[in-house]
């Protein structure tokens, strides 16, 4: 009996990170889509060098994510509020959420201000030529807005994630992935009646796509979630 019910006692713990880990890798899953899915829509609409133009500008893009905010303050914000709310200090794991995303949001800004601003000169840098840096430069100076509002969204999902809640942050991946899709389609290729955007068109859909989802985070935090953002 008593290892029956020691063995219970495990399977339910199973069950509880399976429950955590499923969202989690599928929202860091989709979000990873994101880019493959503008490369792919990209690739139908130019060829080679739109593919390598969009490519290119998206892993620069997703590496300065990675080093600055999902690897940076994001895994702060995720640690410290976990910690706080194990100890049942709301109050102190508020304060860390709201901290973290503060510095987060400067950080962002200046991040997608290089991008935006300099796109030339960034992928210069990092050996691009030809027609790969004109069409990198006009697809990364657009998704430079959406490069801040993907920061944000990575930090706010980082405080969810803290308090075990994983399932927001999975849906809003995935509403992100919809828009994505939906709007690479109209926008790259002039369809229902839009201009015809082409590579700009993926920038501006990407863009549009994490704004949606910072907006449903806000609304989230605002009017549903236990767990504020002061």
């Amino acid at each position: 009996m008593l290892k029956s019910g020691k063995g219970g006692i495990c399977l339910s713990k199973s069950n509880k990170v399976l429950k955590i880990a499923f969202p989690a890798v599928g929202e860091m899953f989709l979000y990873m889509m994101v880019w493959v899915i503008d490369t792919m829509f990209v690739g139908n609409y130019g060829g080679k060098i739109a593919v390598s133009a969009v490519g290119f500008s998206s892993e620069i893009v997703y590496t300065a994510v990675n080093i600055f905010i999902a690897v940076g303050i994001s895994v702060g914000i995720t640690t410290t509020v976990a910690n706080s709310m194990g100890a049942n200090k709301k109050d102190e794991a508020e304060n860390y959420l709201s901290q973290g995303f503060l510095l987060g949001t400067i950080i962002a800004f200046i991040i997608s201000c290089i991008f935006g601003f300099f796109p030339h000169t960034i992928l210069k840098v990092f050996g691009a030529k030809g027609d790969v840096l004109y069409y990198g430069a006009k697809f990364l100076r657009v998704v430079s807005v959406g490069t801040f509002f993907n920061m944000l969204c990575n930090m706010l999902n980082a405080g969810l994630r803290g308090t075990g809640n994983t399932v927001i942050p999975f849906a809003v991946s995935v509403i992100i992935n919809i828009i994505t899709i939906a709007l690479d389609d109209i926008l790259i290729f002039g369809k229902l009646g839009a201009k015809e955007f082409g590579i700009v068109g993926s920038a501006i859909a990407t863009s549009t796509s994490y704004f949606a989802g910072f907006i449903f985070l806000l609304v989230y935090y605002i009017k549903f979630s236990k767990f504020k953002l002061k």
